[in-house]
Formats: C-alpha cells, structure tokens, sequence
C-alpha cells in the first residue's frame, strides 16, 4: 500500500478499507474468503492462483444438470479410484443440495480446499512425503525444488522458485512444512496442462450427456441448473488485468520525462504480469 499510494495518511485507510471489505464479503463469497485467508497467510499465495485456474475449467464448461459434474470431476482428478469418485460426487451433490452452477461447483472446491481435502492437493503432499527430507514433514527451498524435479520435470524453474520463495517469506523460516509446499505442487502440475485439460473437460461432459442413460426433461434439468449469483473470477481476467495495468505503468513512464526521484511504485517494483504468476 506505501508503494501504491505513496502518502503516509492514504495507505493506512487504504489498507482498513480493503481489510473492512474482505471481513464483509468473505462470508457469502468463497473467492474473497481465499483472498482473505491468503493475506493473512492462513493459505498459501499459491492456493489463490490455483483457485483461478480450476475456474478457467469450471468456466469453460457449459453446465446443465448436476451429473455433469461427475465427467468435469474425473477430468480434473483422474488419478482417483473409482470408489473415491463416487463418493467425492456425492459429497458435492449433498453440498449443493442437487443443484449446479459454476458458481456452485467453485465454491465446493474452495469449502474442500480449506476442509484440506481437495485431491490434488493430497496427491502433491502424498508424493512430496515420499521424497527425501531432512526434518519429517518439512521442506526447505532445495528440497521442495528438487522434489519438483521428480514429480513434475519439465515445470518452470523460475516459477517455482518465486512461488516458494514467496512461502518462505510468509511463514518467516527457511523451512516449511509439507501441507503448505502441496499447494504450490498442485498449481505447478495443474498449470502444465491447464491448455489440454480445458478442451478435454468440455468433450468429457458432453460425451457424458450422451451416454445418460436416464431421459433427463427439460423440466427436470431447470431444477438442477440454478441461476449465478454472480460472476466467477478466472485466471484467465486476472491476467489480461496485470497485463493492462503492465501497459498503463509503461504508458505513464513513457510520457513522464521527468522521473520522479521518489516514485517507489513504478520506478522499483518487478514486472505487475510477470510478478503475479
């Protein structure tokens, strides 16, 4: 906020502002809860960033009844067994009482990811506890970076290098534990296939619909598709917003001859696109 705002009495209400909005939104809108609970270092930065992405996919997807979310489930989890598919199906459909919209289908994913059962989370930490480590169930920079190594070669070093760099700073140690590490594994894994998973959904749901085997009405895939109650944050806006807010920083130094000797925010922060990611 200094850096934004440069004025000593504007960052602070600044800040109360922003917080005091967090508190009152976060109860009825699952996104602003990771929001908040990743500022306050409760969630890693990384579970924000995959929250947005599994939007893309829930974002992509054309959604009628609820037994779509069976075929979207096996797309983004198709290292679950059988047995646990089912019952990670019916648990959703207990949650949104029979019902189905994007905005249902994010929201359970975020309930599951702060009840620390969401599935790719516990596949990163199960295979991140099977590597080597000094300390049992902890993890320092070197470790985690080679654990990566092995579980997903071909990621982006400097990515994941920034992202624990990030989780080290939060947590205050120059270890951290497993669990908090999973998060940034699983956006890691996920992020390399996003492109592929997301065509690969859309065709998995509609394939499904053909092959129901019971004659779902018209009527009866009203009740199931309930209206939005607003609209889903994709990672796919966050970017085209860094990549704006990028263009208008460089539109402002272009025109300034003159650079502020002061200006903290635009003269020393890193790239906005390239720091958020």
């Amino acid at each position: 906020m200094s850096e934004r705002y440069q004025e000593d009495e504007i960052s602070p209400v600044a800040t109360y502002d922003l917080i005091t909005a967090i508190v009152k939104h976060a109860a009825h809108d699952k996104s602003v809860l990771v929001l908040g609970l990743t500022l306050a270092g409760v969630l890693d930065g990384s579970v924000a960033r995959y929250v947005h992405l599994i939007a893309d996919f829930v974002e992509s997807v054309d959604w009628k009844n609820v037994h779509d979310f069976e075929a979207f489930a096996s797309c983004l989890y198709p290292f679950m067994h059988e047995d646990d598919l089912e019952q990670f199906v019916m648990e959703f459909t207990a949650h949104s009482e029979n019902k189905i919209s994007k905005t249902l289908v994010l929201n359970y994913i975020i309930h599951i990811i702060t009840k620390n059962k969401e599935p790719r989370m516990l596949d990163a930490e199960a295979k991140l506890s099977g590597l080597g480590m000094k300390e049992k169930g902890q993890m320092t920079t070197q470790e985690f970076l080679n654990a990566m190594e092995t579980i997903s070669p071909l990621a982006n070093e400097q990515l994941v290098i920034r992202l624990v760099h990030e989780c080290m700073l939060t947590i205050g140690y120059s270890v951290a534990p497993v669990k908090r590490l999973a998060s940034i594994a699983a956006y890691i894994t996920l992020l390399q296939i996003c492109t592929l998973l997301k065509e690969h959904i859309c065709e998995r749901v509609e394939k499904a619909r053909q092959k129901e085997r019971e004659v779902v009405t018209k009527l009866s895939s009203s009740k199931s598709l309930v209206p939005e109650t607003g609209k889903i944050i994709t990672m796919t806006e966050i970017k085209k917003l860094a990549f704006n807010i990028a263009r208008q920083r460089q539109a402002g130094n272009r025109q300034s001859q003159v650079p502020y000797e002061d200006d903290m925010y635009w003269n020393s922060r890193p790239n906005t696109r390239d720091s958020l990611f």
